[in-house]
Order: C-alpha cells, then sequence, then structure tokens
C-alpha cells in the first residue's frame, strides 16, 4: 500500500518538477531532449503502477520514445549547433503576431560554440512599446524597420543594429524604430500594418518603411517552418491574397512544434519536407507587395526592401533568380536595394558574421545602413546621410551596390 501511495504521489511531483525546470531553465537547444527525459520518467512511474494491456502499451511508448531522445542526441550533435541562452520571459505568445516582446526591460542573450567558448553575450533592451531600443530623434521623420532576427539585432548590443546604424547615418536627426523580432517573415510584416499593430507609433511623421529580406523566408511565409505555426497565414485565392488565421492551430500546431523545432527534424527530414516552391515565391511576393500597398495607402509611406540575395542553388528548385524576384519587387513600385556584401571589399579577416553564428556582425550592420543610406539619398529625409566611419574605397562600393547593381 505504501510503495502504491508512493508511485501515485511521484506523477504530481514529477509534473510539478517538470514545470518548474521548463519555467526556470532559458530556452536551449536541448529544449526537446529535457521534454523527452521529463515524459520518459513520467510514462515509466505510470508503467508501474498499471497492469495488463495498458502496462503493454506504457512499455511500446516508453521504447519509441527512447528511440526518439537517441535520434534527437545524434542530431544535436550532427548539427554541431551553438547553445543560445534566452530568458523565457523574453518572449510570448501574441494574438496578432504569433510571438513577440513578452514585456519591457533588459534581456540578458547568450550564445556558446564548441568547448563552451563564447559566441556572445549581449544585452537586449525592450522598450515601453515592446520595440528594441533604438536611439534616435523623439520627433520629426520617421523610418520604420521591419523584419526577422537579422534587422532585429540578434546576437549583438543595441548600439550595433541595422535601425541604429541607420539612425546614427543621419547623427540622430531621424525617429527610427526597430519592429522586427527573431523569426517573423513576410507575414508579419504584413499582418502587423493590415491590423494596425503599430498605428499609435506611425501615423506621425511615417517616411519610410525599410524590410530587410532573402528568398528563404518564403518558407516561413507558407507555414513550412516549424518555429512559424503560431505566425499569421495567408492564402493566394485567384491571385487575392487572403488572411487565413494561424499556420496551425490545436493539437496539429503542438504536434507540429514539438518535431518541428527538435533537432533530429533539422537534420533528417527537413531537407526533404521543406523544399521551396515556386508557390512559395508567389506567395512570400504577394505578402510583401500588399504589406507595402497599405503602408502608402494608410500611412503615406514609401517601401524600400533591403534584399539578400539566395544564390541560384538554393532558388533552383523554385524557378525563380534572384534577379527575377527583385524585378518583380520593383516592377511592384518598391525600391530595391540590392544588401549582399562581398568579403573582398573590406580588409582580410573581417567578419561579416558573428564568429560561431551565421547572423550578420555589427560591421555588416553597418555596411548595410550605409548601403541603404547611399540609396536613398538626401530628398526622402531632407537630411544628409553621414558616414559612420567606412573607408572612402567602401563607400563607393557601397554607393555603386545602393544605386542598383544588378543581383546575380
Amino acid at each position: 500500500m505504501r510503495k502504491s501511495l508512493v508511485q501515485f504521489l511521484a506523477v504530481p511531483v514529477l509534473l510539478g518538477l517538470a514545470i518548474f525546470a521548463v519555467g526556470a531553465l532559458p530556452y536551449s537547444k536541448y529544449d526537446r531532449l529535457l521534454y523527452g527525459v521529463i515524459l520518459f520518467i513520467f510514462i515509466t512511474d505510470i508503467a508501474t503502477i498499471v497492469r495488463g494491456k495498458t502496462r503493454d502499451a506504457a512499455v511500446v511508448l516508453l521504447s519509441l520514445l527512447f528511440g526518439l531522445m537517441a535520434a534527437e542526441l545524434l542530431a544535436i550533435r550532427l548539427e554541431a549547433h551553438p547553445l543560445s541562452r534566452e530568458p523565457r520571459d523574453f518572449i510570448a505568445s501574441d494574438p496578432v503576431l504569433g510571438w513577440g516582446p513578452a514585456r519591457s526591460g533588459v534581456f540578458k542573450a547568450q550564445q556558446f560554440g564548441p568547448g563552451a567558448t563564447a559566441v556572445y553575450n549581449v544585452s537586449y533592451t525592450i522598450d515601453e512599446n515592446l520595440t528594441r531600443y533604438t536611439a534616435s530623434a523623439s520627433d520629426g521623420p520617421l523610418a520604420a524597420f521591419f523584419g526577422d532576427s537579422m534587422t532585429f539585432g540578434e546576437g549583438l548590443e543595441d548600439s550595433e543594429t541595422l535601425p541604429q546604424a541607420f539612425a546614427d547615418i543621419y547623427a540622430r536627426r531621424l525617429r527610427v524604430l526597430n519592429l522586427a523580432f527573431p523569426g517573423y517573415g513576410p507575414q508579419q510584416f504584413l499582418r502587423a500594418i493590415e491590423a494596425g499593430r503599430f498605428d499609435g507609433l506611425l501615423q506621425n511623421g511615417l517616411k519610410l518603411i525599410v524590410y530587410q529580406t532573402a528568398p528563404w523566408h518564403a518558407t516561413r511565409s507558407s507555414c513550412k517552418d516549424g518555429f512559424t505555426l503560431r505566425a499569421p497565414k495567408y492564402e493566394l485565392d485567384a491571385d487575392n491574397l487572403v488572411y487565413a488565421g494561424a499556420c496551425a492551430e490545436g493539437f496539429m500546431r503542438a504536434f507540429r512544434e514539438a518535431i518541428g523545432n527538435a533537432a533530429f527534424y533539422r537534420v533528417f527530414l527537413r531537407p526533404f519536407a521543406e523544399t521551396l516552391s515556386a508557390t512559395d515565391i508567389e506567395l512570400y511576393l504577394a505578402e510583401i507587395q500588399k504589406a507595402a500597398q497599405l503602408a502608402k495607402e494608410r500611412y503615406g509611406a514609401a517601401t524600400a526592401i533591403l534584399y539578400l540575395p539566395a544564390g541560384r542553388d538554393y532558388l533552383n528548385a523554385s524557378g525563380f533568380t534572384d534577379e527575377a524576384i527583385a524585378n518583380r519587387l520593383r516592377a511592384a513600385g518598391l525600391q530595391v536595394v540590392n544588401g549582399d556584401l562581398d568579403p573582398k571589399d573590406f580588409p582580410a579577416g573581417t567578419a561579416l558574421s558573428i564568429p560561431g553564428d551565421s547572423h550578420p556582425s555589427a560591421i555588416a550592420q553597418r555596411a548595410r545602413a550605409e548601403i541603404l543610406a547611399s540609396a536613398l539619398g538626401p530628398q526622402l529625409f531632407g537630411l544628409p546621410a553621414q558616414s559612420t566611419g567606412m573607408s572612402a574605397g567602401l563607400r563607393q562600393v557601397f554607393q555603386h551596390q545602393g544605386a542598383g547593381l544588378p543581383l546575380n
């Protein structure tokens, strides 16, 4: 009797420990493995209580779970993905955009490579508007940046982001907003404007919207990426773009998130499940074009696309090229600025991405801000742009790129 009582009491205790562990530990690449271990222990305890066919079913489930945990551990080793740590109260569910900042404050973000070597150790400041802090003018002409982790500045301090570099070029005489957030795709860009999410910030003096994007955002807009399942979903119906709720709901969302965000999915299944198609690119283009159209109608603002080419190999299966994508956006009245950076244009050894991580470095952010400012010219804001310290030779390269250098 005492043994049975202990076994029964172990169930709520294990659940309590699981909830505590999930809430207390930072996000990391070991999350799915941790959940698997907790579930394995929980089912093992249940199997010691039940009898007959129920126990047999529990044993079968334990065997499957053990296999998945082994595959997850192998995938983590093969992926060699850096270990990222962010506070769990940094991100919260959002009914409009799917997710976003949970609250204002300063959040410590860390990433470690092999041997626990530090890749970055930075702080993200989220202001009272739940946007990343950018030091700029309190009024005057406004430039608003939309985008994902690249524009947000993942792995960088507040002073090193693309929007901050752009504000610095104009000697902080512009009002600059960083409305980007990690994981966002074109659907969040469109939905934020369509739903008026930032109307209180954008309805006074908005001159320019900047959207930094790359073709690999197309698998986000088509809901193929596992982390996008809470994101807004759009469908093309006879060339009309229709909002269709979230990418997934209920049990299907929980199941796909559990699988889609696991290392074994990224390593073994993703190359086959998330291939890029022409339909994905068409939806991607439609979302960007409609967001820019609504921005013009609602705020009277122009939209500039800071485009990062993906290359022929990535786009081959879709039938598109970077040049074709850029031309489609230009045909819709958008200014497309080539944000590609050639390492040969920089001093030897210059890191254009954070060493040990794929996100742009502070130097790359500053360079792209210069490209953008050179392409826009002084007319839009009525203010001259100032160099942030790049050499004259590099500025000439950037000015040439920003003027519309064809995409290869």
